[in-house]
């Protein structure tokens, strides 16, 4: 308890007549976050009456009480309490103590009439309230942890509770390695629930922990599960040959304290790996088969692995396996053939061979074994094996250093059938000449089991196949022609038969032959020219020549003198007349008719051709088949322009002062005619052409052509009928009708 009085006020300056204040506070906690003060405060008068007086009681900077009162009589000459007041207050507590002023002020005042005493005095005192009772924050709670690799962790909590006396700071999160002592890792915000710890290493058991820390100390501990890191490999891995195949494999897998398992694998001379089996303890007795025998291991924890480590290799005696066995020919061999047997041991203890047997029959005769001495692995049957058509069958053991007989193979079935025969009749001898097409390559054929297939291939002169025909057992013939193969003329080729028998054996028959084909006989050509398009007509029709192979193709060619050429058409039929809308004018040019046969070989007839006019020409439209003359009173001119640069240097006049042409690649062509129209039926045939067509073909009087670009204008003159055209062309890229 804390008390105290104040300092003494005189009455009117009256040193007999006098009055204090006292008072008194007492702190007693009710709860972890409260605290009552009671307090009390009084008025005290000495030797005085008729005078008032008051007293009020502040706590914590708040006034909680009051009192006033007087004296009717004087007291004599002892302090007497006249107004007091008492009562109790509540606070909080904090999170640290704290100091509490409690006030007494005692003063005068008029009370029931009777006059103030006047003057004042007051006294403070200090209590403590004491700091919030904490408690220890609330464990948190499903503490794991879980690997994410060899180098790192996650730990996750779940956080307790918190409340005023049990308040959360931050989380400690501490780790065990290998059943040692705990260490703190982290300290985390208290809203944190998980850590990724990155210190880890392979071969190693964690465990963690989490408590929570907080003004009232720390939590017990949440404890996760195990974290297991993948386990080292074994420090050795060893094996012994026990008897025969089987053998001791050990495995020091001491350094792996936490390794649950050790897989074993087993590879046989030099071959892929196997594996052995799982195994938590060592040595294991297995069995390994023969040969060279190395032994691998590696230490498992669910699904994590170490490296493997490997043995030494060691050798194991066992019989050998039954060997592989071929036989040449295979399938089938002709009668009278040599067939050898062959074979590859099969020795899993890795040693050599040392003898080895061959049993075979023929047909339905009793086997018959030979004996193969030392390590050779090849035996050629007898030659009355294969004298007549039957079935030969073979099989083959050998013997190594275990001291029994290893396993027979399986069978090895071969045919002797009788081979077909084949012989080519038309070309009817090597070298011959072939002077026609199409040429029909005959031959004959035979199988006892049947022909079964048959294919004839055509080779050139360099030996490289040029056609092949897989054919049908019933075919004895092949036609060379347009439809399958034609045959240059003047050429050589050789025909190569492959005739395959029910049996699977095969003959071959083989032929050369030259060609040296007849033309066909000459076309007879006719060329007439249309006056009013400056066409030109060419009628051909077929040559007739006794001995001469017949005509199926002719091609009409225009020719012009600076030696380009231009199908007018191909293929034209007998008789037939085709039209070439688009020859020079006044130049000489000429039409090659060529006539082809069958075998390729032509006979070509030239026929001179000349469009004499004095005018020019305009095609138009599709094929180039609108035309319209310019006859009357026609002019021409021709301008070529070609992109280029001049240029005068500096060079001291040794240039002679004439300047230098740089030319470009852009040429600019322009045409102009102007003719005269006397029919109004060709002026609106003109117009017409004119707004359809953009471009058009342009013949000039002296052998130019060209595809042009026209401005066209129509206009009268006098007399009145007579009505004049000019064309402005600027030639564009030159290309025939089609």
């Amino acid at each position: 308890m804390a008390s105290k009085y104040t300092s003494v006020v005189y009455i009117q300056g009256n040193s007999r007549r006098r009055y204090r204040g006292y008072m008194s506070a007492t702190v007693s906690n009710i709860s972890a976050t409260q605290s009552r003060v009671d307090w009390y405060a009084s008025v005290e008068m000495y030797n005085a009456s008729q005078y008032g007086v008051a007293v009020t009681c502040t706590v914590d900077g708040t006034q909680r009480g009051s009192d006033e009162g007087y004296l009717s009589s004087s007291p004599g000459t002892t302090y007497k309490t006249v107004a007091s007041t008492s009562g109790s207050t509540t606070l909080s507590r904090g999170s640290s103590s704290r100091s509490v002023s409690v006030t007494v002020l005692a003063y005068g005042k008029t009370v029931s009439g009777y006059g103030s005493a006047g003057g004042s005095a007051s006294a403070t005192v200090s209590v403590t309230i004491p700091s919030i009772a904490y408690s220890a924050p609330n464990v948190p709670s499903s503490c794991a942890a879980s690997r994410v690799s060899d180098m790192q962790a996650k730990v996750t909590w779940a956080n307790g509770s918190t409340s005023t006396t049990r308040p959360r700071s931050a989380t400690l999160v501490e780790r065990q390695t290998d059943g040692g002592a705990w260490s703190q890792i982290a300290s985390v915000g208290a809203s944190v629930t998980n850590y990724i710890d990155n210190s880890l290493s392979p071969n190693h058991r964690y465990a963690y922990r989490a408590r929570a820390k907080g003004a009232g100390g720390s939590s017990s501990y949440a404890t996760s599960g195990h974290v297991y890191t993948t386990p080292a490999a074994p420090a050795s891995v060893s094996v012994t040959v026990a008897t025969g195949t089987t053998c001791s494999v050990d495995v020091d897998g001491s350094n792996a304290p936490w390794a649950q398992s050790w897989e074993v694998q087993s590879q046989l001379d030099g071959g892929g790996w196997v594996a052995v089996g799982t195994y938590a303890t060592f040595p294991q007795t297995v069995d390994l088969g023969g040969g060279t025998v190395r032994v691998r291991a590696r230490a498992v924890r669910g699904d994590l692995a170490s490296a493997y480590v490997e043995s030494a290799a060691v050798t194991t005696i066992t019989p050998p396996l039954a060997p592989t066995v071929s036989l040449s020919p295979s399938g089938v061999a002709p009668t009278g053939s040599v067939v050898e047997v062959s074979w590859v041991p099969n020795h899993p203890d890795g040693s050599a061979q040392t003898q080895a047997q061959v049993e075979y029959a023929v047909g339905d005769g009793e086997p018959v074994t030979a004996d193969v001495t030392g390590a050779a692995t090849t035996y050629q049957l007898p030659a009355d094996a294969t004298t007549s058509a039957t079935t030969v069958s073979v099989c083959v053991r050998t013997h190594g250093a275990d001291e029994e007989w290893g396993a027979w193979s399986q069978p090895v079935a071969l045919a002797v059938a009788v081979p077909p025969s084949a012989h080519l009749t038309s070309p009817a001898s090597d070298g011959a000449t072939v002077d026609a097409l199409p040429l029909v390559v005959e031959w004959e054929a035979t199988d006892a089991t049947g022909v079964a297939s048959q294919t004839l291939t055509l080779y050139g002169e360099d030996g490289h196949a040029l056609h092949a025909a897989q054919l049908g057992g019933d075919a004895r013939s092949y036609p060379l022609s347009a439809a399958t193969y034609r045959l240059d003329n003047k050429s050589s080729y050789s025909l190569s038969l492959l005739v395959r028998g029910g049996s699977t054996l095969t003959a071959t028959a083989t032929r050369d032959f030259a060609t040296d084909f007849t033309p066909p006989a000459d076309p007879v050509v006719a060329v007439e020219l249309d006056p009013d398009t400056l066409a030109q007509s060419v009628t051909v029709e077929y040559g007739e020549e006794g001995g001469a192979p017949p005509t199926v193709a002719v091609d009409v060619v225009r020719r012009t003198d600076d030696g380009s050429t231009w199908l007018v058409q191909g293929d034209v039929a007998d008789g037939e007349t085709v039209v070439d809308p688009l020859p020079p004018l006044v130049v000489v040019y000429w039409y090659d008719v060529t006539a082809t046969a069958e075998s390729g070989a032509q006979a070509t007839v030239t026929v001179e051709a000349q469009a004499v006019a004095e005018v020019g020409a305009f095609n138009f439209g599709a094929a180039a088949g609108e035309c319209v003359l310019a006859r009357l009173d026609p002019d021409w001119r021709h301008d070529v322009a070609r992109s280029g640069t001049l240029y005068h240097f500096a060079d001291g006049g040794e240039g002679g002062g004439l300047p230098v042409a740089y030319g470009g690649q852009d040429v600019d062509a322009t045409r102009s005619m102007g003719f005269t129209l006397l029919d109004t039926g060709q002026l609106r045939r003109l117009q017409a052409l004119a707004r359809e067509h953009f471009v058009c073909w342009y013949r000039d009087p002296y052998g130019g052509r060209a595809l042009c670009a026209v401005d066209w204008s129509f206009s009268s003159g006098v007399p009145y009928d007579r009505l004049t055209v000019s064309a402005s062309m600027t030639e564009t890229v030159f290309e025939e009708a089609w």
